[in-house]
């Protein structure tokens, strides 16, 4: 059985995954790069960068809570 969508539900939905996946997409990119430069010793960039992960980690913990409530 087939239920069909309201098209402005589907955009809410598409809006709310991208809300949440590009952050931690992101993040996983950024935390290759703080590995990086942890790897290099050059530790206050890894800190950098490794925060701008925990950055997007945060984004994407504040909007769960938000949807979820």
């Amino acid at each position: 059985m087939w239920v069909r969508v309201p098209p402005a539900v589907l955009e809410y939905m598409m809006i709310d995954f991208l809300v949440k996946a590009l952050p931690l997409i992101s993040a996983v990119l950024y935390g290759i790069v703080g590995v990086g430069y942890f790897v290099k010793k050059e530790y206050a960039w890894c800190l950098v960068w490794i925060s701008y992960a925990l950055a997007n980690v945060g984004l994407v913990l504040a909007a769960w809570e938000k949807t979820n409530v």
